[in-house]
């Protein structure tokens, strides 16, 4: 493909991606095909310690195709000749939707994470930003500390100030600490779970245009090629899209980025000619001018680019997709690409070696086992076991994007105002035992039910998983379940909190060191949330977590109590994701929470 660069100062350089489709031929097409090649391979007596100057070409690959294949088609299975095995592995796995009336082939079937801890991408991002903005302040503090030039002082010094006055404005981790192990390896991949985002969207509106077009295509997604010949080194080389569309007789490699500048352009542009170099080295002799294939590059950008017109020519802004409306602009992409000419007479021919070339990416070129129908399932379950293993399990749960956060953080003060079934006693429980493993006591405060001599279940589950995790971990420190007194309004005919024995259990000497945690709280009256206010302040250097599920309106406001907490630095999070009921139960029964 003959790229032409225009380089202008102080802009992004517009390379030339259109205009030279479909005019000029972009595929080497070439007498010498893969089958001509692998011959080569198999015919010499095989030498494991052989040079790698003296194989024949693509022979570490070919070894390579040998194992993956065997591992397809099953260890029972023997085929001598690896064509004929191919063939059977393709007719096993694709054969249904080869012989459909409109051949439509997503490898894989389904968007695959390489995240499925993650569950809503958006929020998950923000958290580790904020997550992020903590370790900078760190690591500028430790330069600070070390760096003796002057000029160079004052400009961290300043990036230090920034970075602080950011701080103020995180709503999860507002306060400083050292990032745990996985909080750390959570940063370091926050670029990739970005570009994960901008991919799945693009997975979507390739997969919803395709069902609503009339068109034959064999889209790939996150492909590891095996590499050219030219690679020293034997490694996977991740490829985001390859479209091969049979109706239109086009090879469409499509990079993934999430800002658009000069850097991420330029190497979207080096990615997508290696990828054509790669599809050159594996694909081109099996093809033919005859019926009409060619490449045509797309790249895809997460953001909005505002001026696209100005940045890009008219021949390549086709080639560009980009901003919020991505089943437009991919419509609109695809739907620019004409059909080559004669396209009906060259079918039969074409669909030959578009099944050939899809055989061959498949289960030649590809570096690892590919997700196929037969082996999608094994690959889903992999990816839920390792979105429940131990540590996820114990530390992360099925936490929802609101709840996670508010656990990995340090928060001293903590009042929970949510609507029942959103996560407050989970997310207590959970951090009481990681302050146990943290060597820290716990006293974990729960109401009494009627006749204050009965305890609730919950007390009793926590006291029966405290002796449980305490055998296990072989914890000294203790955890202390305690159940305060109640009284039975003769107003309201429900049970009230006995304020005066929450305050001397906390202030007792049995429990002066505890991290405090009291849930099912009740806030009914004025004098209520005044004696709550007079404890939950007598506990300044300690850590207290509280949960109120008892409020009406009609007496006091939510929005009072909430204030009045959040003026002795306690944080209120937003808890909005009922795990019990539907948003529009707890919406109907707690319409005053929802208020807050």
């Amino acid at each position: 493909m003959t790229i032409v660069s225009l380089l202008l100062p102080d802009k992004i350089a517009c390379m030339d991606l259109g205009n030279h489709f479909p005019e000029n031929q972009n595929i080497e097409f070439r007498t010498e095909n893969l089958h001509q090649m692998f011959t080569s391979f198999t015919e010499e007596e095989y030498d494991p310690g052989k040079p790698k100057r003296n194989m024949v070409k693509y022979e570490r690959q070919f070894r390579k195709i040998c194992q993956n294949l065997n591992l397809h088609m099953g260890s029972s299975t023997i085929e001598t000749d690896i064509f004929k095995g191919i063939e059977s592995v393709m007719k096993r796995d694709f054969e249904k939707y080869l012989n459909s009336e409109k051949i439509q082939i997503f490898v894989p079937k389904i968007f695959l994470s390489k995240f499925p801890e993650v569950i809503q991408y958006d929020q998950y991002i923000k958290n580790i930003e904020e997550l992020k903005l903590i370790q900078d302040i760190n690591e500028i503090s430790v330069k600070i500390e070390n760096e003796l030039d002057t000029e160079k002082k004052e400009r961290l010094a300043q990036k230090l100030k920034d970075s602080q006055e950011k701080m103020v404005t995180n709503e999860m981790y507002k306060e400083m600490r050292s990032l745990e192990e996985e909080e750390v390896q959570m940063v370091k991949n926050l670029h990739i779970i970005k570009g994960e985002r901008a991919e799945k969207k693009l997975f979507k509106a390739i997969k919803t245009h395709f069902t609503r077009a009339n068109e034959e295509i064999a889209v790939f997604y996150a492909y590891n090629f095996m590499g050219s010949v030219s690679e020293k080194l034997m490694k996977p080389v991740e490829k985001d899209f390859i479209l091969i569309n049979l109706t239109k007789r086009y090879i469409m490699p499509i990079e993934v980025k999430t800002n658009f500048h000069k850097q991420s352009f330029s190497k979207a542009l080096k990615q997508i000619k290696g990828t054509m170099e790669l599809l050159n080295d594996w694909i081109a002799g099996d093809l033919t001018e005859q019926c009409g294939w060619r490449f045509v590059p797309a790249i895809c950008f997460e953001s909005k680019i505002p001026n696209v017109n100005q940045e890009f020519c008219e021949d390549c802004v086709k080639h560009v997709i980009h901003g919020d409306e991505m089943d437009k602009q991919v419509k609109r992409t695809l739907d620019n690409i004409p059909s080559k000419e004669n396209a009906r007479e060259s079918y039969e021919k074409a669909k030959k070696e578009f099944i050939k070339i899809l055989t061959y990416l498949l289960f030649f070129s590809s570096f690892d086992l590919v997700a196929t129908p037969s082996s999608l399932t094994k690959t889903v379950s992999e990816m839920l076991d390792r979105a429940g293993r131990a540590y996820i399990i114990e530390m992360y749960r099925n936490w929802t994007p609101n709840q996670l956060p508010i656990l990995k953080g340090n928060l001293p003060k903590v009042l929970f105002m949510s609507a029942p079934s959103t996560g407050k006693t989970t997310l207590m429980e959970a951090k009481g035992f990681q302050c146990m493993r943290d060597g820290k006591e716990v006293m974990f405060v729960i109401p009494f039910g009627f006749g204050n001599k009965i305890k609730t279940l919950l007390a009793l589950k926590l006291e029966q998983k405290w002796q449980e995790l305490s055998q296990e971990h072989q914890w000294e420190n203790k955890f202390h379940v305690c159940s305060i007194k109640t009284k039975l309004s003769a107003l309201s005919k429900s049970l009230t909190i006995d304020y005066n024995h929450l305050h001397q259990l906390i202030q007792s000497d049995q429990h002066k060191n505890a991290v405090i945690f009291v849930d099912e709280l009740s806030v009914f009256k004025r004098a209520e949330l005044k004696a709550l206010i007079k404890t939950a302040s007598s506990t300044a250097g300690r850590n207290i977590w509280l949960a109120i599920t008892g409020m009406r309106q009609n007496q006091i406001s939510p929005k009072e109590i909430k204030s009045e907490f959040e003026k002795e630095g306690f944080y209120i999070p937003k808890l909005d994701n009922p795990l019990r009921n539907s948003s529009a139960i707890v919406d109907f029964a707690y319409p005053s929470i929802k208020s807050v």
